[in-house]
């Protein structure tokens, strides 16, 4: 199986075969959401998952139907000629750039400049096809749980708007200008591709965060102003349903997408409703899909399809399971789809947001690399879970869960009784 999928290079599940398209910033047009929705129905299985980086992953596909697949998509503008290329691109930003009025950069601008510069770069083999870039404007929905190797987080400042730098899911307490982003990443990715460091950690292990950006600003003439980090106070998600702008932006409908799946056709009918609007979608990472400039009679329109545009108090993440990854016995997405048809009522969060619980199949939390409210995690020859709060997948073993060996059946009651306690 391949370690991280693309296009070009297929990872072979027990559902078949899986593809993964990169979608720079998040933005689709309908007419490419309704050629990923016809490459999903003709040569896969018509399943379609969200990543947790805004990205498209295609299902079930025949193993030998590759290049069929790809030259569709290259046809439709996601997919780059070159395949060390285009695993590089991913690029993860604000959805509501643009439409949010309380944002302080509109970052869609900065998200397509990276997308040119990491196609334009000539050397790029040795970087990690997981090195991905996170560009927040500030508004609704923080990125700053989004793993990522280069983030940048609007700030605004007497002088205006600025970009706070992080590398390695680290604050920098550096920031730079808007205009600077682009030249920031090209000189970047040139300098860990000369070093075959593969991914910021790893070239930060020779040297601090503020000595590397200081080789950026040596080689670039880019001015890097020190800036004091101001804790991040908001919710990492945005809300589902209508929504109204003001006089410089405007609105906007988020749909649901429990367990961030998705059918081909029902991918098809959102890029038709896009087209009565802006004829445009945006992914997020948070379970959701934006239909820009979309009216109070497109959610009813959403809703009655099925769609959810009700918020939650639970936030329920999955990865693909047993039945089509052969890392884990315990099915769960099946088993999450138990949970979700079974909590109501739970207690709210002081902060407002959705509790987060995470089912994963293994270690590796492909579905949530990060921390959750609630970790359930398969254990090794069964279909059980052993429960941990407040866990990352990877570390989760090394501690002591609140409940092991807990059986599907019994994982709705025993997550209540720790949101009980949490709450």
């Amino acid at each position: 199986m391949a370690a991280c999928p693309g296009i070009y290079k297929l990872s072979l599940m027990r559902d078949g075969a899986l593809a993964r398209i990169r979608v720079p910033g998040g933005v689709l047009t309908s007419d490419q959401a309704r050629t990923v929705a016809d490459v999903s129905h003709t040569h896969g299985s018509g399943i379609i998952d969200l990543t947790n980086r805004a990205n498209l992953q295609l299902r079930g596909l025949h193993e030998h139907n590759g290049s069929r697949v790809a030259k569709k998509l290259l046809e439709a503008g996601l997919l780059c000629e070159n395949p060390d290329v285009d695993r590089l691109r991913n690029i993860t930003s604000s959805p509501l750039a643009g439409l949010d009025p309380t944002e302080i950069i509109n970052v869609l601008p900065h998200a397509e400049a990276i997308d040119r510069v990491i196609q334009s770069t000539p050397a790029t083999s040795t970087l990690s096809p997981k090195f991905s870039i996170v560009l927040d404007g500030g508004g609704r929905g923080s990125l700053r749980k989004i793993a990522h190797d280069i983030g940048f987080f609007a700030r605004a400042t007497h002088e205006g708007p600025v970009f706070e730098l992080s590398l390695a899911d680290t604050t920098t307490g550096h920031a730079i200008a808007p205009s600077d982003v682009a030249e920031f990443v090209s000189i970047t990715l040139s300098m860990i591709n000369v070093r075959q460091c593969g991914r910021m950690r790893d070239m930060l292990q020779n040297c601090n965060a503020h000595t590397f950006i200081g080789s950026i600003c040596h080689a670039s003439g880019i001015a890097a102003v020190t800036t004091p980090h101001i804790a991040d106070q908001r919710p990492a998600h945005i809300e589902l349903g209508h929504h109204m702008g003001n006089e410089t932006s405007t609105n906007w409908l988020t749909v649901g997408l429990p367990l961030s799946r998705i059918s081909a056709d029902q991918l098809a009918q959102l890029a038709n409703m896009s087209d009565t609007a802006t004829g445009t979608l945006r992914l997020t990472p948070w379970q959701s899909i934006v239909l820009p400039a979309t009216s109070v009679d497109h959610a009813q329109d959403a809703a009655t399809r099925g769609f959810d545009i009700e918020n939650r108090t639970v936030q329920v993440i999955a990865c693909t399971g047993a039945s089509g990854c052969e890392r884990t016995c315990a099915e769960t997405k099946v088993d999450a789809e138990t949970l979700l048809s079974g909590f109501h009522d739970l207690p709210t969060r002081t902060d407002g947001a959705a509790w987060t619980i995470h089912l994963s199949g293994c270690p590796r939390g492909c579905a949530m690399p990060g921390k959750s409210d609630i970790l359930a995690l398969a254990q090794p020859e069964s279909a059980n879970y052993a429960l941990h709060a407040g866990s990352r997948p990877s570390t989760a073993n090394a501690s002591i869960p609140h409940r092991a060996n807990t059986a599907p059946q019994d994982l709705a009651s025993a997550i209540r009784d720790l949101i009980a306690t949490s709450a």
